[in-house]
């Protein structure tokens, strides 16, 4: 049997602006923030292979980080969490731009706690949009949170490209430490202006991974209904 198909009902436009704000808004960060890592990393101490650990021990880091900070978000606002894992990415990012962090293992922990920070927050994001979108509506929300995600995917490797021209190459990691300390206080302010999703209302987060692994997930996990008449045989 067919499963039961989502029904699209027109809008107009503004689902980011009504539902999750913080959610919707930290989207842009995380693209703005992260996509510079990859356009402008600075491979100081390291050779090619290093660069290649270097940028695969990050990816895990973020993989890693997205089971504790997603389930954290799941009994607490996720807001706080955001905050939390903004404010951690941040951290990490002044620590590398400092100058302080002279050998290669201590670039290499820190970018691993900047990846174990920073990747989850996409999907957190998600989830709490998802908190607020009603049912049937998840499709159309996503559509304008990938359009904030790929704007900050472009502007972010051009500001952040601008400012290291400036000052620097310390300036890539600068940069990311403003974005994402940014972000960790307008999810702090939110708090503050309206009231965490109901229990009830609130979704389960997925980890990036699972949540784009197939295209199965628009549909409805129920059983769908059968016609008259089209009882299956035993």
């Amino acid at each position: 049997s067919q499963p039961s198909l989502l029904h699209h009902e027109a809008t107009n436009g503004r689902r980011t602006d009504i539902y999750g704000n913080c959610g919707a808004i930290s989207r842009k960060p995380t693209s703005f923030g992260q996509s510079v890592k990859w356009t402008g990393i600075r491979i100081r101490y390291l050779d090619v292979t290093g660069v290649a650990i270097f940028m695969s021990a990050t990816v895990l880091a973020g993989a890693a980080g997205q089971w504790p900070l997603g389930r954290a978000s799941d009994r607490i606002d996720r807001r706080k969490i955001i905050a939390i894992a903004c404010t951690g990415a941040g951290a990490a990012a002044a620590a590398m731009a400092s100058g302080l962090l002279t050998t290669p293992t201590q670039m290499l922990v820190a970018s691993c706690a900047f990846g174990m920070f920073a990747f989850p927050v996409y999907a957190i994001a998600v989830a709490h949009t998802n908190d607020f979108v009603p049912h049937g509506e998840f499709v159309e929300s996503s559509s304008g949170l990938l359009l904030l995600f790929g704007a900050g995917a472009v502007l972010g490797p051009l500001s952040a490209s601008y400012i290291m021209s400036q000052i620097g190459p310390q300036g890539l990691y600068m940069f990311t430490a403003l974005v994402h300390v940014s972000m960790a206080s307008f999810a702090l302010y939110r708090m503050h202006r309206r009231e965490r999703a109901p229990v009830e209302d609130r979704t389960t987060f997925l980890h990036g991974l699972e949540a784009a692994s197939t295209v199965s997930n628009i549909f409805e996990d129920e059983e769908p209904e059968q016609a008259p008449g089209s009882e299956i045989a035993p």
